[in-house]
């Protein structure tokens, strides 16, 4: 994927096509025909409508706010954090090696040793969340400078996960940040 905006070294990035039935990961063609990748470079894109390639468009929404030097914070339900990490992770071969990729999950105690190893350049280029964890803890990410909800559920102003939200996008908001 080429697109104005991405640093060289991201023309080397292989986008897998096509579609493998025997390969859950693999992209179908209506997803790569509906990458609208003008949408790539807006500050927030809402997509909603089944089938519409959604992760494909997130995934290099994602990248592509990396690739310009910001840090991302991903959420989405807990049954899809390591289904979207490795769909990313196949759909853009070798993109692990340019960008660290890492899930932000476990007890309380697993989270504050990965943020303790997380300090300064270790801090991950993108880290998978969930809403209830981000809840919590999203203060912990103030340094990241994007965020892309996947399945949010966001009618209620009054949930600990839109106050997050409201929190992480700057403006006045309540945090029970841990």
């Amino acid at each position: 994927a080429k697109v104005s905006g991405f640093p060289e070294w991201f023309s080397e990035v292989e986008m897998v096509n096509p579609f493998i039935p025997e390969d859950p990961f693999s992209i179908r063609w209506h997803q790569v025909t509906g990458l609208n990748l003008t949408m790539i470079h807006q500050r927030s894109i809402l997509t909603d409508d089944m089938g519409t390639g959604k992760s494909i468009i997130s995934q290099a929404w994602t990248l592509f706010q990396v690739g310009i030097g910001n840090k991302v914070v991903c959420l989405m339900p807990p049954v899809l954090l390591g289904q979207y990490r490795d769909s990313l992770i196949s759909t853009f071969k070798g993109i692990e090696d340019k960008f660290s990729i890492k899930i932000y999950r476990g007890t309380k105690k697993q989270r504050q040793k990965m943020l303790h190893d997380w300090v300064g350049d270790a801090r991950p280029d993108i880290v998978l969340m969930t809403y209830a964890i981000f809840a919590k803890e999203g203060c912990l990410f103030d340094d990241y400078t994007a965020l892309m909800a996947v399945e949010a559920q966001l009618a209620n102003p009054n949930t600990a996960s839109n106050q997050a939200l409201t929190y992480f996008m700057g403006n006045e908001g309540q945090t029970n940040c841990v």
